[in-house]
């Protein structure tokens, strides 16, 4: 008995809840008078049918404590509320506060009562209300998300549309008897004959596919077709026709169904929130060290004046190196971005050379891309009018300025200063590793006691200092490196 569940979205199963807490829904069961809300109601908690018809005048509510076999053996709290059907709107109102779910139980034997299903979901969906408190301990309600609250069309009286079937199939039979009764009397042939057409249908042997085919599938009442376009076209969770007075247990069936989307569905919004939460707190994690390793620390000092003051001489030249460094990868990776944003190339980790093709291919052909020596690097320029009102032209000039406000302005000035910063720290170096083979007696013109732990303290901070300096030495000429590559690779771009 009963017509499976048809849904419309699948759903994830998680990991069950991580905490005691038993996941409690509210469930209203509304729809028409005299479809059979309250016989649905008695049978999913007391597994009993009433034959008698008492309309039901106040709202009954009852709460059970179930165990679902999915996801993970999971005990969740249900209570339902049995609405009358003919309550006012003002009350409905109320009912609806706090609700996690809503059945709209039909008539599916009747085909107005499932026409009006739609009208009730949207009765639930404009009237749904979630509690709301405030800092100041105030309550308020505020308008519950439709999208948030599953609705099931559920078609109460399938034994009525068994039964109608049950009549109808035995009519045709009748039907098809009395007509071969008529063919037998009217179609009657010799015995010869039918000896014949045994004998040549015995000779032919064809076989044949058809023939072995067995339609064993049974046709879907029109009823039940019905009440799945209805649930399909008012964005029903599912739609189920199952029979209160049948204790089959499709009434069961269906109810926990729902009970298990909306346990899942919690347990899919709470994986979510954990994954959101725990991506953000990587972000801040990134972010921190990031801005540590970017935070500049100046060299550590030893006591000694004559090397503490050469440490203080290196630190505006790491900074400086540090910085251009920075700022040269930032200009490029800017660049790219802008010619990834505009079209130009297929992904913003394309090469140098495939910046500038892209250029060169998004102009127009009175257009020339050439490049002009500045400052020891180039400045991008194009031959030809760029037109304002050209949409190709505007994301030309784009690309084009970050390049001069941004890799020029980067490239010119580590030009300048990486030399610079270069020849001053070796100098300086130079200068510490002197000081260093006078260390005892420096110590002690410091008045300082020397001993074997002192020594080997100060020697392992200057050895610390000078592996920076060696570093932003290295930093320095890389960077002059990569400009000196960027500068080769748009002149070779721009020659193809």
């Amino acid at each position: 008995m009963g017509v499976s569940c048809s849904r419309g979205e699948d759903v994830l199963v998680l990991a069950g809840y991580h905490n005691n807490q038993v996941p409690s829904f509210k469930i209203v069961l509304v729809g028409d008078e005299k479809v059979g809300k309250t016989s649905i109601f008695m049978r999913y908690f007391k597994n009993q049918f009433d034959y008698s018809y008492r309309p039901t005048t106040t709202v009954s509510i009852e709460n059970v404590v179930k165990k679902l076999n999915v996801p993970e053996h999971a005990v969740v709290s249900v209570t339902i509320w049995d609405l009358p059907g003919t309550e006012e709107v003002d009350l409905r109102k109320s009912y609806y506060k706090d609700v996690d779910a809503a059945i709209i139980v039909v008539d599916s034997s009747d085909r107005e009562s499932v026409e009006l299903a739609g009208t009730w979901k949207q009765d639930v969906c404009n009237h749904s209300t979630i509690t709301h408190s405030t800092n100041n301990a105030d309550v308020s309600y505020i308008k519950a998300d439709p999208s948030s609250i599953p609705v099931l069309l559920l078609g109460n009286k399938y034994d009525l549309v068994e039964e109608r079937e049950r009549l109808e199939v035995e009519r045709n039979e009748k039907n098809e008897d009395e007509e071969s009764q008529s063919n037998d009397k009217n179609e009657t042939e010799s015995e010869e004959n039918k000896k014949q057409k045994e004998e040549e249908e015995e000779e032919k042997q064809v076989w044949r596919y058809e023939d072995q085919q067995i339609d064993k599938t049974e046709p879907v009442p029109e009823e039940i077709q019905f009440l799945q376009e209805i649930a399909e076209q008012n964005g029903f969770v599912g739609s189920v026709a199952v029979s209160a007075k049948d204790p089959d247990g499709s009434v069961h069936i269906a109810i926990q169904a729902l009970v298990r989307h909306l346990l899942e569905r919690n347990l899919k919004d709470s994986a979510i929130k954990k994954m959101q939460a725990v991506n953000i707190k990587r972000k801040k994690q990134k972010k921190n060290v990031k801005d540590e390793q970017n935070e500049f620390h100046p060299l550590k000092t030893v006591g000694i004046k004559e090397l503490d003051d050469l440490f203080s001489e290196c630190n505006g030249a790491i900074r400086l190196t540090g910085q251009l460094t920075e700022g040269f990868t930032e200009a490029v990776k800017k660049f790219k971005k802008d010619c990834y944003s505009t079209d130009m190339i297929d992904t913003p980790k394309a090469s140098m050379e495939d910046c500038i093709g892209g250029i060169k291919q998004t102009l127009l052909k009175d257009q020339e891309l050439v490049a002009i020596d500045d400052g020891g690097f180039l400045q991008l320029a194009c031959k030809g009018k760029l037109l304002d009102e050209d949409e190709k032209s505007e994301d030309v000039k784009k690309v084009m300025l970050t390049f001069q406000s941004e890799i020029l302005v980067c490239s010119k000035a580590i030009l300048n200063q990486c030399p610079n910063i270069d020849t001053h720290l070796s100098k300086i170096d130079g200068m510490i590793l002197n000081q260093c083979k006078t260390l005892p007696d420096v110590l002690s013109r410091q008045e300082q006691v020397v001993t074997t732990r002192n020594i080997e303290h100060v020697q392992y901070v200057i050895d610390n200092n000078r592996a920076r300096i060696k570093h932003a030495r290295n930093q320095a000429s890389e960077c002059l490196q990569s400009v000196d590559n960027t500068y080769k690779k748009i002149k070779a771009s721009l020659l193809w």
